[in-house]
């Protein structure tokens, strides 16, 4: 596997809030890229990391959702599951594109990208829109048996 660095961004939340990324940088961080506020797919994998949020934060993990969706979207979205974990507005899709989220033809698709604390990216998986990693899959990896 190659590492690579992963980009610096900062971004606002479902609370307007801005979250920088190298400002976290003292814990793993899970980049969830998802296509839609409250579609159906997007809303089981959400709710899955959700339930299983005591499990990544025990392994020191962070899950952010990432999405081109408004702020006020995400907030209702947030608000109507309790998610214990930000979703971020990329409004202009930059951050999506810039970890290959969106690609050359914008085809909707989900994209996990773990970040270690030297933000050095270690685990990238990109699936059709209709599927999704399940949180026990992504706690059980390889490169997580050590942390």
């Amino acid at each position: 596997m190659i590492l690579r660095k992963a980009r610096d961004f900062k971004l606002k939340d479902q609370n307007g809030k801005y979250f920088t990324l190298s400002e976290n940088k003292n814990k793993y961080t899970l980049l969830v890229f998802y296509p839609k506020d409250d579609s159906s797919v997007c809303t089981k994998q959400l709710c899955n990391y959700n339930e299983n949020i005591d499990k990544f934060l025990n392994k020191n993990i962070q899950v952010i959702g990432i999405s081109t969706d408004l702020q006020n979207s995400h907030s209702s979205f947030s608000k109507k599951y309790d998610f214990k974990f930000p979703l971020l507005s990329d409004l202009d899709g930059s951050i999506s594109k810039e970890y290959g989220f969106k690609g050359v033809f914008s085809s909707i698709k989900r994209k996990l990208v773990l970040i270690d604390k030297d933000m050095l990216i270690v685990y990238e998986d990109t699936v059709l829109s209709i599927f999704y990693k399940k949180a026990a899959a992504i706690l059980n990896l390889k490169i997580l048996k050590n942390i």
